[in-house]
């Protein structure tokens, strides 16, 4: 049986990005663009320990996507592709991924580099980075 599930966004990403075409495939092709993350208050505790961290995927909704498409077609993509095996933001449930490098962590923002997503842009989880040669949980 599928189920529906709800998700209370975080807070919001302040990316310098406006428009889609401004916008990287994928925020390493612009390790110098920064950003920040501003979670809502309530989320607080959940951050400690955020500033130990080198590196954190963020997970968002693509909440200004044209719904989903089952295939891609682009040039880098060399042929069609199931939208599976892309990072199109054209997804059946609309939620992207992204691994940035924080540079700080300071109240309820995460100031970092590498966005890949539009000013605005509700943050839905945070992750850190985990190297085999060092834990962050």
């Amino acid at each position: 049986m599928r189920k529906k599930h709800e998700i209370e966004p975080l807070g919001v990403i302040k990316s310098p990005y406006k428009t889609k075409e401004e916008i990287p495939r994928q925020g390493h092709f612009k390790p110098e663009v920064e950003a920040v993350a501003v979670l809502d208050e309530k989320w607080r505790e959940g951050m400690k320990g955020l500033e130990l961290c080198d590196r954190l995927v963020f997970l968002f909704l693509f909440d200004r996507s044209e719904g989903a498409k089952l295939t891609a077609n682009a040039h880098w993509l060399d042929g069609e592709k199931g939208v599976f095996a892309t990072r199109s933001p054209n997804r059946p449930n609309g939620i992207g991924m992204t691994e940035v490098e924080v540079i700080s962590v300071e109240g309820l923002e995460i100031r970092f580099r590498g966005p890949d997503m539009l000013d605005g842009t509700p943050l839905v989880d945070i992750k850190p980075v985990v190297d085999t040669g060092r834990s962050n949980g």
